[in-house]
């Protein structure tokens, strides 16, 4: 089945909405780099080894982190779903 234009749209915005999300995370991820001052991987290394002492922030940027795979993952899903679906439509019309 064709998809139609408002299905891709609608594909397109999930896409953004991501980004936005992924955005914000970032921020939050940026904002704990630079209290501990410490990149995240740096801080995944020493959290995930127990080499960081058991406090809520330091969850709460693990937390982050995690949304921020999980979103990146989603982000690629929906891209070649996009992909897929522009490709189909473009063909159909040809």
């Amino acid at each position: 089945m064709i998809a139609t234009l408002a299905e891709i749209s609608t594909l397109n915005e999930k896409v953004r909405s991501c980004y936005a999300d992924v955005d914000g995370l970032l921020r939050q991820l940026q904002q704990f780099e630079k209290t501990y001052r410490m990149s995240s991987q740096e801080f995944f290394k020493k959290f995930t080894g127990g080499s960081l002492p058991h406090e809520t922030d330091f969850f709460e940027w693990y937390a982050y982190l995690d949304m921020s795979k999980q979103l990146v993952a989603k982000i690629r899903e929906l891209e070649r779903e996009l992909g897929e679906t522009l490709e189909q439509k473009l063909l159909a019309t040809a």
